[in-house]
C-alpha cells in the first residue's frame, strides 16, 4: 500500500504514514497531468512501464492526427476550455 497526497495535507502526514508509506507532492490540477504522472512513476519506480505508456500515448496521437487530417481537411475546428474561477 502507498498513499500519494498533496503537500497541503502535511498537517496529517504523521497520521497518514501510520496507515501506509506516504509521499506528498504539489499535485497540479488540470493541465499538469503529465507532471503528476511522472511524479507517480518516480515514486513507484516504474520507468519501464511509464515509457511503454508514453510510447502508446504518442502513437495514438499520431494515429488520430493522421485520421483527422484525412477526414477533416476542409473543416474548421474550435476548442473552448472553460474553468470556474475561485476567488
Amino acid at each position: 500500500d502507498l498513499i500519494l497526497g498533496r503537500t497541503r495535507c502535511s498537517q496529517i502526514y504523521s497520521l497518514l504514514s501510520k496507515i501506509a508509506p506516504t509521499v506528498l507532492s504539489k499535485w497540479y490540477v488540470g493541465t499538469h497531468w503529465r507532471e503528476n504522472f511522472d511524479f507517480t512513476i518516480d515514486v513507484l519506480g516504474e520507468e519501464t512501464a511509464a515509457q511503454a505508456a508514453w510510447n502508446h500515448y504518442y502513437a495514438r496521437i499520431r494515429e488520430l492526427r493522421s485520421t483527422l487530417i484525412k477526414q477533416q481537411q476542409s473543416q474548421k475546428i474550435s476548442v473552448v476550455d472553460v474553468h470556474a474561477s475561485v476567488m
